[in-house]
């Protein structure tokens, strides 16, 4: 591999995006910014997604992920009293 070349591995590719997701919204993406800020180029972003749609699906199905699995945790976490929550 060239020096200074990244390899772009899918995974870290939608991780990251959904960062992007989670911070600014759909607004937030565009091929150019993700790209830039990973230190990609947009070919090796096409290389894993077909376009900006599928990517934003993508990050969008792992930030519903976290935001589940945090929701679980907080239902089932027996140090919480749930009777001192206001709803």
């Amino acid at each position: 591999m060239p020096h200074g070349r990244r390899t772009t591995r899918p995974e870290d590719l939608i991780g990251h995006t959904a960062g992007f997701l989670d911070k600014g919204g759909p607004r937030a993406l565009t091929s150019e910014v993700v790209a830039e800020c990973l230190g990609f180029t947009r070919p090796a972003i096409n290389r894993h997604v077909r376009d900006m749609e599928e990517l934003s699906a993508l990050a969008a199905e792992v930030v519903v992920a976290e935001l589940y699995a945090t929701v679980q945790d907080l239902l089932f976490d027996p140090t919480l009293d749930s009777s001192s929550v206001n709803v």
